[in-house]
């Protein structure tokens, strides 16, 4: 089954006072037809999308506001024994970005875009081993940045370092105005509503500390039969 949570609004913002003055809510956003007052986010860790589209159309199609902008990890089955096309992630009306579905290897990540946001790709100074970026420009000189992560509870030193400046860097950039984050970081001992954590992991307590360092936690899902919270979006 799809599990995800539809959110409404402005993203994340920059933790300083400067920032948070520029960081806007994603507002009267301009396409060549509309303009529209927000943007719909949907994101869930799908646990192998191939054989869950038609679920995830389903649900696109039931909404009485359709997402525009759609994240979802783990989109390859686990174990699997060749590597996806694109072809296989298709769904109508939305552009397709992605990284790690031809490797069976890989959990794999896909972002949808509605067609008419026109996205572009974004390509980070620092790599993460599954992370998709891109940025779509809004009404006058405003632009997004959107970022789609997946943290593996294998993740090593080096790839969490990587997903660490990922964030900080795309919170300090100042060619965007918005910015957007959402991922399955796999941190169950940190402790969102007192921003603390129940164990010694090094890599958790930076991963808090950068997170409460540079932008605010807009939701996030919590998983209440295992008191435990795994996806953020920020």
């Amino acid at each position: 089954m799809i599990r995800g949570n539809s959110f409404t609004g402005s993203g994340a913002t920059r933790r300083n006072e400067d920032s948070e003055n520029k960081k806007k809510s994603v507002t009267r956003v301009q396409s060549p037809t509309c303009v529209i007052d927000s943007l719909n986010i949907l994101f869930t860790n799908a646990d192998s999308l191939v054989n869950k589209r038609i679920e995830l159309e389903s649900r696109i199609h039931q909404n009485k506001s359709k997402p525009d902008i759609i994240g979802i990890v783990e989109a390859n089955p686990k174990n699997c024994k060749y590597g996806l096309s694109s072809s296989e992630f298709s769904v109508e009306g939305y552009d397709v970005h992605h990284t790690n579905i031809t490797d069976s290897n890989k959990r794999g990540i896909v972002l949808y875009t509605a067609v008419w946001l026109r996205a572009s790709p974004y390509l980070p100074e620092v790599a993460a081993d599954e992370s998709v970026w891109i940025t779509i420009k809004l009404s006058g000189n405003d632009k997004l940045l959107v970022g789609c992560v997946y943290r593996s509870p294998s993740s090593d030193m080096s790839n969490d370092d990587a997903i660490h400046t990922q964030i900080k860097t795309s919170s300090s950039n100042t060619e965007f105005t918005h910015l957007l984050i959402m991922g399955d970081f796999n941190y169950p001992n940190i402790k969102w509503d007192s921003y603390s954590i129940s164990s010694e992991s090094g890599s958790g307590h930076k991963f808090l500390n950068t997170v409460k360092n540079v932008i605010y936690i807009s939701m996030c899902s919590y998983q209440p039969e295992h008191d435990k919270v795994k996806n953020l979006v920020l």
